[in-house]
């Protein structure tokens, strides 16, 4: 605009004082040549404007000193078509001759052009009036140019024309006329036509400085001249939108010192437009703009835009009351700086809009520092405002998902070079703000966030939700929600949605049935009741093209959690830990307690695989209470059974459990597996062999099972494997028997569930076992008795089974072959051994009937072969059956005492009664016992008498190979009692007496160690060698006794005595003191008494040389009693039985 006047201004001005001076010439010339010269003047100014010229009239006057030149219809034709380029209707010059002739040059006091058309050319690169002007105001003769801007001037235009030269077509400016006028008095003129004013203020009249006032112009005046000056550089599209603006310009004000110092201010009022595809409708526009060369500033008063452009948005964009300012200024020929800018307006004339900041054209690139601010609007409209055409998947998503709440403190922020807002490495968009009360329905499958508190952001291309608070779900506590798309413009967005809640397990629980986690987790069918706080996190990608599946990530944190299992009777408590699932598979980690001990569940299911189990590890440690649990649901038949009887310490185990498929259950094509694996290690197991072990002992246990999906579809199968030295196989078929085969040895070896054959009803054991103590498996088997009121009732069973040992050594029962049979109560045992051979039938009246072919035991003697041995068996009377038993040939050691006969009866529970006798030629036994009490607070009593004629005969009937005694009557009692049962008898605990009484035998000679342990209390036969006596020759083939008689005392293991006497022809030995049955030592006195007057011989010898016979008999008549009591000798016996050490006692 500037431009354009600047360009019609000096056209005028220069043109017109071309026409002036020669006009002036004409004038002086005129009274003479006015005829003759037209014709030249027209040639002369032709050639001097270098463009033909016409014109009708001259007219020359002469009033005060003034010469007034006066021409008529000058026209400047174009040379082509002859069509006018500039009409004047009337050009007057006025030349004041006084002045000139003062100051010697010409001096004009008015000159006044009337233009009826001003025509305006455009070349390709500038604009003239005429087609000899340049576009450039700067001339060849800036003398002339300058005079003509010096003169007063009055200028009067009708009408412009534009015309494009290239185009051969132009326009005319509708309702412009132009009129100029300028006096040397450097006074405000004014001229007021139509449509234009104009007024000219020199601040010197010898400068070309002025300034021009417009009170209004029509824009579409403006726009016309745009149209013609500028179509080939503005696009047909803001052209077309220009055209049709309306309004005006008012208070039009261009101060001009020179084209680097120049301003412009004016209004914008009224201007209103239609909107474009690419421009907003302007609507009641009122601005005030400010300009110079420099510099520009826009005070916007008012005005509503509506903005539908159709490439980015479908609905209407429209902004009231846009009111502000800003700034703008040039940096050089190409660079401006748009600064101060403040703008404020109303979206939809309901919600604030404050835009500040500043924008630089620098290089031809667009940088910015922009702050656009929205107090609030509601999430509902927020897709309004998003450009749904450019971005139609996440438009369309906000649109759906953001249904309540609102947006507040809406930041958006635009930094850097235009180019770099979206990218993702500098991302100069930057939008936030935060979201109150929101609902956010991200997803139609998933359930709604409800209630959000979050900050939303956009950082260049992407946009984040972070939520702080959200009813996700109703009881939830610290929630945290993450919504981000990663790229607002990509052809398919994903929107990645992480969520992390704290919760009740029952509403997580309800969360997943309502959610697509449902496709993952079933609620319904695979989890089991679970009670306590959990967290649940999501990742979800979801694509909103909506062409692929959504991705789902999850993780359930377990927070002290209970779960509670029915079918498995699984109580798991504290539970911690994780479950995490995709779309391909769940994985569980958790820990916590499982019957207050430590446990730690894994679980891994292949979700797309069809025939792939969900399988379940549990892992931890198992103490007797809770293996009784166990028990307790699993085999609720056995309650009589108390575990913690047979069990000790605690193991660690693992459970894997395969679970079938929801599509494998609903086709019944698999049933659940568990297998249970353990070493062993640390418990202890309180049974005989083949089962029972020590804490530190290492035994591979495997368990398998089969469990339906109904108890009542099939049976549940077990196997128990033992390191391939037992293999179990249960079938538990509900309301029916137990089927049973355990496998020993070999026999177990290469057995499955899958290939046994069980037996068609009871249990079945057979097979070959290193070890078994029938003893130690009675207590428990006597439980099980019938009559006892909660007792366990065993089922039919056949045993077959060989033993290679069994630790007993009072019996001989190694090796040994069984065959037990079991019906109704009724146990038939055949047992067929070196040691006892024979019957045994328990009857259901809790009595045993055996006939033994044979029987042989080795009572304990040998302490430490005793402890060794481990036979104190923790009975009580009221669990041993009443007894009947016969044996044919009964062997204690190696003394075979023949016909034996046992009866056992009950006085009460707590007491039994048992009387034995053994008959045979030489020898008779009765024994009577008596054991009572329960628990620790037992004892038993044994007295035990015998008889033998001739216990020389007697022993060899017992066997005896070197019987200790020839000939000789015996008779002996031994009364004995001690705490606890039968089998805990010992000797450092027994407490009795012994009385025994020897007569008319011979001791004879044998070697050490004959004797036996019976004659262990009293080894005389080893003490004769051993004194070192001279009358060793009498003992030399034995001794020959009239009598040994002696009572002991049995205590804490001694045996005491102070009266064993050994009497004989020889000589008389009393034996005091005490024999130490644990440690196997003596600690005794001798005294030997010989009897002098019955061998005088020796007598003799003893005095030293008395040889007279007469003085010999005499002496001995005389002195005998003296002698016989006074030479004794004393001999202290100590060291262990097998070598005494005698050493005499001398006083």
């Amino acid at each position: 605009m500037i431009k354009l006047l600047r360009l019609i201004f000096i056209s005028i001005l220069v043109n017109g004082l071309l026409v002036v001076f020669l006009l002036g010439l004409l004038i002086l010339t005129y009274p003479y040549y006015s005829p003759i010269l037209r014709d030249e003047i027209e040639k002369i100014l032709s050639q001097q404007l270098q463009h033909p010229i016409r014109f009708e009239t001259i007219h020359l006057t002469f009033i005060n000193h003034h010469l007034t030149l006066q021409m008529r219809e000058v026209r400047f034709p174009t040379p082509t078509t002859q069509a006018t380029d500039l009409h004047v209707k009337q050009a007057q010059v006025q030349i004041d001759l006084l002045h000139s002739l003062r100051s010697k040059t010409m001096q004009l006091s008015k000159i006044q052009l009337d233009i009826q058309q001003l025509t305006l050319f455009q070349w390709e690169n500038h604009y003239g009036v005429f087609p000899f002007f340049p576009s450039d105001h700067a001339s060849d003769n800036p003398t002339w140019l300058t005079w003509l801007q010096q003169q007063p001037l009055e200028l009067n235009v009708d009408q412009i024309h534009l015309w494009s030269v290239e185009q051969q077509q132009g326009a005319v400016i509708p309702l412009f006329s132009l009129h100029w006028r300028a006096t040397e008095s450097a006074k405000k003129s004014r001229l007021q036509p139509a449509g234009f004013n104009v007024y000219i203020e020199p601040h010197q009249v010898i400068t070309d400085a002025f300034t021009v006032t417009i009170p209004s112009v029509p824009v579409s005046s403006l726009v016309t001249g745009l149209n013609f000056f500028a179509k080939d550089q503005i696009e047909d599209q803001l052209l077309n939108y220009l055209l049709h603006t309306q309004g005006h310009l008012q208070q039009i004000i261009l101060s001009y010192q020179s084209p680097k110092d120049w301003s412009l201010h004016f209004d914008l009022q009224q201007i209103a437009n239609q909107a474009t595809a690419q421009w907003p409708a302007l609507d009641n526009l009122n601005a005030h703009i400010e300009l110079n060369p420099h510099h520009g500033e826009l005070q916007l008063r008012h005005s509503d835009v509506h903005w539908q452009p159709l490439a980015l948005y479908q609905e209407t964009i429209t902004l009231k009351r846009l009111n502000g300012r800003f700034r703008w200024q040039k940096l050089n020929a190409k660079d401006w700086r748009i600064s101060q800018l403040h703008l404020q307006t109303y979206l939809d004339n309901q919600y604030p809009v404050l835009l500040q900041g500043e924008l630089a054209l620098i290089k031809e690139k667009i940088s910015s520092q922009l702050s656009l601010s929205i107090p609030q609007l509601p999430l509902i409209q927020i897709h309004r405002y998003i450009p749904e055409q450019a971005i139609p998947h996440t438009a369309r998503w906000l649109k759906s998902a953001l249904t309540g709440g609102y947006l507040n403190e809406i930041q958006i922020d635009f930094t850097g070079l235009m180019e770099d807002w979206f990218s993702a490495e500098k991302a100069g968009f930057n939008a936030q703000g935060k979201i109150t009360e929101g609902q956010l329905h991200y997803h139609p499958n998933w359930p709604a966030l409800k209630n959000i508190n979050a900050d939303i952001q956009i950082q260049g291309k992407t946009l984040q939700v972070n939520a702080q608070k959200t009813d996700l779900l109703q009881r939830s506590h610290s929630p945290y929600v993450k919504a981000i798309i990663p790229d607002l413009s990509a052809d398919s967005p994903i929107l990645t949605v992480q969520a992390h809640v704290e919760s009740d397990m029952a509403e997580g629980i309800d969360f997943i049935r309502v959610s697509p986690v449902r496709k993952v987790i079933n609620p319904d069918q695979d989890l089991p009741k679970m009670t306590g706080k959990m967290g649940l996190a999501l990742d979800l990608m979801i694509p909103l093209d909506k062409k692929q599946e959504s991705e789902v990530k999850g993780e359930i944190e377990f927070k002290n959690v209970e779960l509670y299992d029915s079918k498995l009777n699984l109580q798991l408590e504290q539970l911690m830990g994780s479950v995490k699932f995709d779309s391909e598979q769940l994985q569980a980690q958790l820990q916590g307690q499982w019957a207050k001990k430590a446990v730690t569940v894994q679980l891994i299911s292949a979700l797309n695989d069809a025939k792939a189990p969900v399988k379940v590890t549990l892992s931890g440690q198992a103490d007797v209470a809770f293996l009784e649990r166990q028990r307790q649901h699993f085999a609720p038949a056995f309650n009589s059974l108390n575990l913690s009887d047979y069990l000790a310490g605690e193991m660690a185990w693992q459970l894997h459990v395969s679970i079938p498929n929801r599509k494998q259950r609903s086709t019944h094509q698999a049933n659940t597996q568990l297998q249970f694996n353990s070493d062993l290690k640390g418990l202890a197991i309180l049974l005989p062999a083949p089962f029972g072990k020590n804490k530190q002992e290492v035994r591979h246990l495997t368990i398998e099972a089969t469990l339906p999906e109904s108890f009542t579809d099939s049976p549940v199968l077990f196997s128990l494997n033992d390191n391939d030295n037992l293999a179990l196989f249960l079938q538990l078929d509900k309301n029916k028997p137990i089927k049973a085969l355990l496998q020993l040895g070999s026999a177990a070896i290469n057995q499955t569930i899958s290939t046994v054959q069980l037996p068609v009803e009871g249990w079945m054991i057979h097979g070959h076992l290193k070890e078994f103590d029938p003893m130690a498996w009675y207590k428990i088997v006597a439980k099980f008795r019938s009559g006892q009121k909660d007792s366990f009732s065993l089922p039919a069973l056949q045993l077959d089974i060989a033993i290679d040992h069994v630790p007993l050594t009072v019996l001989h029962l190694s090796p040994v072959q069984l065959e037990l049979q079991h019906q109704n109560h009724h146990w038939q045992l055949q047992i067929d051994s070196t040691g006892i051979k024979g019957d045994i039938n328990y009857h259901p009246d809790h009595t045993v009937m055996a006939k033994l072919k044979k029987l042989h035991i080795t009572p304990f003697i040998d302490q430490e072969k005793q402890k060794k041995e481990k036979t104190i068996i923790q009975l009580e009377p009221a669990q041993m059956p009443e007894m009947e038993i016969a044996i044919a040939d009964f062997i204690v050691d190696q003394y075979r005492f023949g016909h034996l006969t046992l009866k056992a009866q009950h006085d009460s529970p707590t007491d039994l009664h048992y009387h034995a006798a053994i008959d045979n030629d030489y020898l008779t036994v009765v024994a009577r016992g008596h054991w009572q009490g329960e628990k620790d607070q037992q004892r038993s009593t044994l007295i035990l008498s015998g008889i033998s004629d001739n216990m020389g005969l007697g022993l060899q009937q017992l066997n005896v190979t070197h019987p200790p005694i020839a000939d000789g009557r015996l008779e002996w009692l031994l009364d004995l009692i001690w705490p606890g049962n039968p089998s805990a008898f010992r000797l450092n605990k027994v407490v009795g007496t012994l009385s025994l009484l020897l007569t008319e035998g011979h001791l004879v000679a044998l070697n050490p160690g004959t004797v036996g342990r019976m004659m262990s209390l009293f080894d005389l036969q080893a003490l004769p060698r051993r004194l070192s006596m001279d009358f060793r020759d009498v003992f030399d083939e034995g001794l020959g006794f009239a009598i040994i008689a002696g009572d002991f005392a049995i205590l804490d293991g001694y045996a005491k005595t102070d009266n064993l006497i050994v009497q004989s022809s020889a000589a008389r030995v009393l034996i005091t003191g005490k024999t130490n049955f644990l440690h196997k030592t003596y600690q005794q006195i001798a005294t030997v008494t010989p009897h002098i007057s019955n061998t005088l011989p020796i007598a003799g010898i003893i005095a030293g040389g008395l040889t007279a016979g007469a003085v010999t008999l005499i002496v001995q008549r005389l002195l005998q009693e003296q002698i016989d009591k006074t030479i004794q000798y004393h001999y202290q016996i100590t060291g262990d039985w097998a070598e005494p050490i005698v050493e005499r006692i001398t006083h």
